[in-house]
């Protein structure tokens, strides 16, 4: 799992503003993450996200990463499908790439 400066700073913000979570709440997430995420500062700049520019931030981490999946709820990431060799999934979906029932 691998995440950027950059989403946290906006993980802060958003949280709070669009899911009204309070600053504790919000500040648990963020260590939870430091836990197990790897810090990458992104080396590729793209614009592929028109709809919403912030999202590129995303694209950037997992390029600089080497990811092979973006795993996001966001509709203009997942509508996107594949960028760069990256897929991109919601999360329930790649979940079910595992399921051996």
């Amino acid at each position: 799992m691998f995440t950027s400066p950059a989403i946290l700073t906006e993980l802060e913000k958003v949280l709070p503003r669009d899911f009204k979570q309070d600053p504790e709440f919000v500040d648990r997430q963020i260590a939870l993450i430091l836990e197990y995420a790897e810090i990458v500062r992104p080396t590729h700049s793209v614009t592929v996200v028109k709809e919403d520019p912030d999202d590129n931030k995303i694209i950037e981490c997992a390029l600089t990463a080497n990811a092979g999946y973006i795993i996001s709820g966001d509709s203009h990431l997942t509508n996107l499908k594949e960028v760069f060799g990256i897929k991109i999934m919601k999360p329930r979906d790649f979940v079910e790439m595992f399921k051996t029932d």
